[in-house]
């Protein structure tokens, strides 16, 4: 059963928009992916660009990751323009779309300060245009009523059991346990801009050295500081608003890195030891739901995409301290495995056919962890193939798994150990290596990654940061393959210490067997053999006696970690 992702008509919606574009002189509207916070996941109110275009993907520039996707759901209104494969970027082509004194237009609560001088200045350079920030936001002038309401989950204290330090946490956004706030801090006090509804006595306690204040209030609250900094510089991070510099006065700002999102990516030690004790219940989970799926089809079972990713979460709310999923869950058989960051809708989405390759992303929010994990299995007879480019995505996977870097090194500098072998062959993958992962956080965490981009080249790696290790391999309309686990860096004892600089590498933090039999052990070294042996005698060591009430899956997990 094939996969069919239907496009929405998005002509009427585009009418109304460009009608409201008229009203306020306005040629060219940007409408961001993101919301007023730059949250990777947003909540459904924000969701703007993907209710004005019908698509999930970024638009009108995608990555790698969402090309296939894109061009199943955009409707004849739309021209998908790929990131990196000779098409313009969005800049560009809004710059060269302006031409002769056009006006651009955008919420300037959802673009950062830093991004849209960039563009400011060339439109008026280039083009002899100029950026404007609407009062309201168009997009949801056309939305209306139908727009979703915003989230008001409580906010509650996350126990220092579990954090290491004091701390708070929520879920205004899907799958983050973060909440909608703005945080404002001088050398005398601390304000936080919050909805006052979210509070309860016990976190007002907890908050009694931080003085609270509306949400709503922060641009008014701005505007007034502006009038009583004195000559004083307000510091901003670099992902903040337009919308604050606005209230602020460019004048009077000072743009950095955010010092609060560097210091988050390095765990103490009780969030390390929540990580590691979190991976392992995460695989009691794994291994029971790829043993049940595996009888499951081998019976003559059917199921689709949607199902099976279902089935994992039971097995996930199983285990202690589970919140929720850390992001959807991408269960994807056959050519859908092909689509990076494919999500499964219930009739539309395909059966999982035992003959092709399944390939499952997943993870879950612990109270002492966030999990991030994609395994490859067939649960048939891979081709040689397969097993050919599976093999080299699991060499690329193995030598940055098992690297040794100096401080200093950043993910930049790694990334070419896991793309290596796929190179050889002459085959590549269009995504980042590896993202930085919180601790009962964002499963994506910035600044930190593997890939390919200058901006993980700014950053060293420091023991207690957390990655991903996740190179893949996808050939369009056949078959996705990725190798994805959690790594965490540790100092490691070298024989020597050169220039009396420590030398770093990385603990592996996931648990779930790596799917022999997509293994071609002809392709394989003498010490990969053995790294693979290891991990899977670490892996039925850790799950072993966790599972041995589950048959089934002790069975499966002996049979997956056997020696090769």
């Amino acid at each position: 059963m094939a996969c069919k992702i239907m496009a929405v008509d998005t002509g009427e919606r585009l009418e109304k928009l460009r009608g409201l574009m008229r009203e306020n002189c306005v040629d060219i509207y940007i409408v961001p992916s993101g919301d007023a916070h730059s949250s990777e996941y947003i909540a459904d109110c924000d969701a703007r660009r993907a209710f004005i275009s019908g698509s999930a993907g970024d638009i009108v520039e995608k990555d790698g990751r969402y090309f296939l996707q894109a061009a199943q759901q955009l409707d004849k209104n739309w021209t998908l323009m790929k990131l990196g494969h000779h098409s313009p970027t969005w800049q560009d082509w809004t710059v060269k779309q302006a031409k002769d004194g056009k006006t651009v237009a955008v919420d300037a609560s959802l673009v950062s300060f830093y991004e849209t001088m960039s563009l400011s200045k060339r439109l008026a350079l280039e083009s002899n245009a100029k950026l404007i920030s609407t009062s309201a936001n168009l997009v949801d002038e056309v939305w209306s009523s139908d727009r979703p309401k915003r989230p008001n989950f409580p906010v509650i204290v996350h126990p220092i059991e579990f954090s290491g330090e004091e701390s708070s946490e929520k879920i205004d956004i899907p799958y983050n346990p973060v909440f909608f706030a703005y945080a404002l801090i001088t050398q005398d006090k601390t304000v936080l801009y919050i909805d006052d509804s979210k509070l309860d006595d016990h976190l007002r306690e907890h908050l009694k050295c931080v003085e609270i204040k509306p949400y709503d209030s922060i641009f008014k609250e701005l505007a007034s500081l502006r009038d009583e900094i004195d000559g004083h510089k307000v510091i901003i991070s670099d992902t903040a608003s337009w919308a604050v510099a606005i209230a602020l006065g460019k004048e009077n700002i000072e743009i950095i890195r955010s010092p609060i999102s560097e210091a988050k990516t390095v765990k103490n030690e009780k969030e390390i030891e929540g990580m590691r004790n979190c991976h392992i219940r995460d695989g009691v989970a794994l291994v029971k739901f790829f043993a049940w799926l595996e009888e499951f089809l081998k019976n003559g079972g059917v199921l689709d995409e949607v199902d099976a990713a279902n089935q994992l979460e039971s097995y996930r709310k199983e285990q202690a301290h589970f919140v929720s999923l850390s992001f959807p869950t991408i269960s994807s058989s056959g050519k859908n495995g092909a689509i990076i960051h494919y999500k499964p809708e219930k009739g539309s989405c395909s059966l999982i056919d035992i003959n092709s390759i399944y390939l499952c992303d997943s993870g879950a929010q612990y109270r002492d962890g966030t999990t991030d994990v994609t395994r490859t299995y067939h649960f048939g007879v891979p081709t040689e193939k397969e097993k050919q480019t599976f093999t080299c995505v699991l060499k690329g996977h193995i030598a940055l798994a098992k690297a040794i870097f100096p401080k200093g090194t950043t993910g930049y500098v790694l990334d070419i150990l896991a793309r290596q072998y796929l190179w050889n062959i002459g085959l590549d993958y269009l995504h980042g290596t590896g993202h930085g992962v919180g601790s009962f956080l964002n499963v994506h965490e910035p600044p930190i990654g593997i890939a390919q981009r200058q901006l993980y080249n700014e950053i060293s790696l420091l023991p207690g940061m957390m990655l991903s290790n996740e190179p893949g391999f996808y050939e369009d309309g056949s078959y996705g393959q990725r190798i994805e686990s959690i790594i965490s860096v540790k100092t490691m004892d070298t024989t020597y210490c050169f220039g009396d600089s420590p030398f770093y590498g990385f603990e592996y933090l996931t648990m779930c067997p790596l799917g022999l039999n997509l293994i071609d052990p002809g392709l394989l070294q003498e010490d990969e053999k053995q790294w693979i042996n290891g991990y899977h005698g670490l892996v039925l060591e850790k799950l072993g006696p966790l599972l041995k009430d589950d048959l089934r899956a002790y069975q499966w997990l002996e049979k997956q970690t056997q020696i090769i």
